[in-house]
């Protein structure tokens, strides 16, 4: 079955609240995440605008001072002083049947996977990694997600979380780059139900991967944060 972009934003807020814990319906269909448990995040603590938001939406956004504002699919530019504006890609599957992984991916408790999750975050954000991997390991943990992971010697080399169809937190190890590992990754997870994902505008080198398994950019979302 085919989805759709609307689709795609609806299910990712929805997922995004469940972990936040905390909402509030804002005017205009605008959505105020918070959360107590992991203040560091920018996306759990972030206004959601509705999607095809204009430039008065997203000024008015901005003057609430949230840690980040989420403006799906903007009508218009999306700028304000004082804040850094990035730009991801929606993507969404087309539906076809994902060919087999080149390697084994695995079904994985997501506990198993938060110390190889902690150390990613210690070479990140290592002041903040104890609440990020947390963080993740929330997000494996909600209703329906699933953690995929490609195992060697017993340690995660590659991994993925699918939530809420999302195929999200797509990681490979930099010493296994170059093997096959993302592919197989992100085979499992349209397998186990993954049919959309966000990634960076400027990430060629995904976008191109994505797009030679059946993800198409659909639509844009602007991401805004102070500097």
């Amino acid at each position: 079955m085919t989805r759709t972009l609307a689709e795609s934003f609806a299910a990712r807020l929805a997922a995004d609240v469940a972990v936040a814990g905390a909402a509030e319906a804002l005017d205009g269909g605008a959505t105020q995440l918070r959360s107590a448990r992991f203040p560091v995040s920018r996306d759990l603590n972030a206004l959601w605008l509705a999607p095809g938001a204009r430039p008065p939406a997203v000024a008015a956004a901005v003057a609430r001072a949230p840690r980040r504002v989420i403006a799906p699919a903007p009508a218009g530019p999306v700028a304000a002083e004082g804040w850094r504006t990035d730009e991801q890609l929606v993507l969404l599957h087309d539906g076809s049947a994902p060919e087999a992984p080149p390697v084994v991916v695995e079904a994985l408790d997501p506990l198993a996977l938060h110390p190889a999750r902690l150390g990613v975050w210690g070479t990140l954000d290592a002041g903040h990694a104890e609440e990020l991997a947390a963080m993740q390991l929330a997000i494996s943990r909600s209703a329906g997600a699933r953690s995929l992971a490609v195992l060697e010697d017993g340690d995660p080399a590659a991994w993925c979380v699918v939530v809420g169809g999302c195929v999200d937190d797509v990681w490979v190890q930099p010493a296994r780059r170059g093997q096959g590992l993302g592919r197989a990754i992100l085979r499992a997870a349209v397998a186990g139900g993954g049919w959309y994902l966000w990634s960076d505008a400027d990430n060629a080198a995904a976008l191109a991967l994505y797009g030679s398994e059946g993800f198409a950019v659909a639509g844009r979302v602007a991401l805004l944060t102070p500097r």
